[in-house]
């Protein structure tokens, strides 16, 4: 055999070798389930012998990749199209230019990934976690959310400021100065609208109809409009009321504006009566209804008709979002208080409440040895523990609009450490999205960083104190951590690889815990959930919570900034099998777990919804998300147009 040399990128040389070329092909042929050495042998030599056809004694590292490729092509497709997904180039390097440059232009860092939002600076009592919170964002394992990024001037780094009106001209103008202060400083707001009476009740020291909620969702985003001009899509507006208020079908109608988020909060009853498909009525009392009989009823509710109206509404301008509200309680810790909802996310919280959350992205733990694949979960470990002191530490860290909140964010200390990047998770470890092995897989996954979460939580208690209004809990009585493990295996269904990857999984044991939560209490009164991350999943290049992928198209403009616009998903998933794998994951989180569930515009699209959304309910799951599917023409961070705008 001609000695011949290969030379690589770097100039580095060495001999081209049969046997190293055979145990290479001979690991991918795993990957298409046909092990064969003796066909990868025959390949070897046949790309050897092209080499010396054409009389090389040396070539590149590329050039010895095109005859691998080329000889695959003929002897075998489905080895060919496997090598090229696998040595398809990545250009690391200009990946982490293009991550930094669209994080400086988004979030406005001034001192890009070395020092974010001057991380020494404000946190130079804890060194150590600071240059590892660092090197987490440098990487792409962890980021705190936007807000911590944003607003690192001001200091306003907790989540959003959660308003419920009362039913009265001066609560509706203080609050409105609240949410002016949240705009101001680019703190997202949420409002409560039940107390609102509708437009129809009377005004008993002016003996006339009250203005009804639709005039002052109006009078709020007018408001807004006129004064900060911001009209721009985001989660600053956030508006939310029960599907049986009297004035909710009034919002429906003459919906003023797109840029705001619209949440239903849909009761127990509601769904009673949709399953048995009644009619029921409902007495108007104030901002309230009340269920009654027909002949003291005011109005009546269809609630298959009253979602087909619904449902046609979002198809044309895709922005109704629907919360069961009555399941939601079961979430609840706290022993004397009512869930509100927060605009990020639509995480459970308290009235004039927060919180603080970070991302991690779980498609950065794959390790991979030739052929065989495994899950890092000690290293996952490492990244919660850090993450949730770190995010600790921002509630002391950060200022706040007014004292009523920071003492009430320290009465709770609520934390939401979330993930993202599943499906990409799951494509790296050759897992199909829509398998058993990805439910059995997601459930262990959830389970596991809700445990190690509030096992970091329980440490730091240890080491300060619990929160403020721990005696004021469940944690007292120990009637927490009770979760029911086992997905719903489809017949003759397999999940060993899913088996496999849980060989390494670290020792979870919530009996343990809750003996450790006993002696010490807990930090943090919630610390993990799932929510939607779009910044962060574009620049990692990775896909946004639990959901499949979606296209993203870049826009630059004119100022250097970058935006973009949200495009269809590579592939149809089946919506069912979303419905699944958000309880999987939901059963471990403290709040709601984000994913969409798309729909296309056709003849079947209202019945597919209304199919989707009982199942989501009967499924135990927390919320329903619909959203359309936008048919423009997309790219991604990988294409060149988008590399050369840089």
């Amino acid at each position: 055999m001609a000695n011949i040399t290969i030379t690589d990128k770097n100039n580095n040389v060495e001999s081209f070798s049969l046997e190293k070329l055979t145990i290479s092909l001979f690991e991918l042929t795993y990957l298409i389930g046909e092990p064969n050495i003796e066909l990868c042998e025959k390949i070897s030599k046949s790309v050897f012998e092209k080499i010396e056809q054409k009389k090389q004694a040396s070539l590149s590292k590329e050039e010895l990749e095109e005859y691998i490729k080329e000889i695959l092509l003929e002897k075998n497709k489905n080895l060919h199209e496997i090598y090229v997904t696998r040595h398809k180039k990545k250009d690391t390097q200009t990946q982490h230019i293009i991550k930094e440059k669209m994080f400086v232009s988004f979030l406005n860092l001034e001192t890009g990934f070395d020092n974010p939002f001057n991380l020494k600076q404000r946190f130079s009592e804890n060194p150590k976690l600071t240059d590892q919170i660092i090197e987490y964002i440098k990487t792409g394992v962890f980021y705190p959310s936007t807000n911590i990024l944003t607003n690192h001037k001001t200091n306003l780094i907790f989540s959003s400021q959660t308003i419920r009106l009362s039913d009265c001209l001066e609560d509706i103008f203080d609050s409105l100065l609240v949410k002016s202060k949240c705009e101001k400083k680019k703190v997202p707001s949420a409002i409560n609208l039940d107390n609102i009476r509708s437009k129809e009740a009377l005004v008993s020291s002016t003996k006339k109809k009250a203005c009804g909620i639709k005039n002052i969702i109006d009078f709020y985003i007018l408001a807004q409009e006129k004064i900060t001009d911001r009209k721009q899509k985001n989660a600053q507006n956030t508006f939310y009321i029960n599907i049986e208020h009297p004035d909710a079908i009034d919002v429906v109608k003459n919906k003023t504006s797109k840029n705001n988020n619209f949440v239903f909060l849909i009761p127990d009853r509601f769904m009673h009566n949709l399953l048995e498909n009644k009619v029921y009525y409902l007495k108007k009392e104030g901002a309230k209804t009340i269920e009654t009989t027909k002949e003291e009823a005011e109005q009546t509710i269809t609630p298959s008709l009253y979602l087909d109206f619904l449902f046609s509404k979002i198809i044309d301008e895709n922005y109704f979002d629907f919360v069961f509200v009555d399941k939601l309680k079961n979430k609840n810790v706290f022993l004397d208080k009512t869930n509100e909802l927060s605009s990020i996310g639509y995480q459970p919280v308290f009235e004039n409440d927060s919180f603080f959350t970070g991302i991690i992205d779980v498609s950065k733990f794959v390790r991979t040895t030739g052929a065989l694949k495994t899950f890092k979960w000690k290293e996952l470990k490492e990244v919660i523990f850090n993450s949730v002191k770190f995010l600790d530490a921002c509630i002391d860290h950060s200022e706040y609009l007014d004292e009523s909140l920071e003492k009430n964010v320290k009465k709770t200390r609520r934390l939401y450490l979330s993930i993202t990047g599943y499906f990409s998770l799951l494509d790296l470890l050759d897992v199909p999205f829509e398998s058993d092995d990805a439910l059995v897989f997601g459930e262990n996954l959830s389970e596991f960083v809700s445990y190690y979460s509030k096992k970091a939580s329980i440490e730091l208690a240890k080491e300060k104190r619990p929160f403020l209004d721990y005696t004021k809990t469940k944690y007292i009585d120990n009637d927490v951590f009770e979760y029911s493990k086992g997905v719903q295996k489809t017949l003759f269904s397999e999940i060993n690889k899913a088996k496999k990857l849980l060989t390494t999984k670290l020792l979870v044991d919530w009996t343990e815990l809750k003996n450790n939560q006993r002696k010490f209490g807990i930090r943090n009164s919630t610390t993990y959930s799932v929510i939607f991350s779009d910044i962060y999943s574009i620049a990692n290049n990775t896909t946004n919570t639990i959901n499949p992928p979606e296209n993203h198209k870049f826009v630059k403009i004119a100022n250097e900034n970058y935006s973009f616009l949200e495009g269809t998903p590579r592939e149809k998933i089946n919506n069912q099998h979303l419905i699944k794998l958000q309880n999987v994951f939901e059963k471990f989180c403290d709040g709601i777990c984000n994913v969409n569930l798309f729909y296309e515009k056709t003849n079947q699209v209202i019945e597919d919804m209304k199919k989707d959304f009982i199942q989501t309910y009967k499924t135990n799951n927390l919320c329903y998300l619909p959203k359309m599917i936008s048919k423009e023409d997309v790219f991604t961070i990988d294409d060149d147009s988008f590399k050369k705008s840089l």
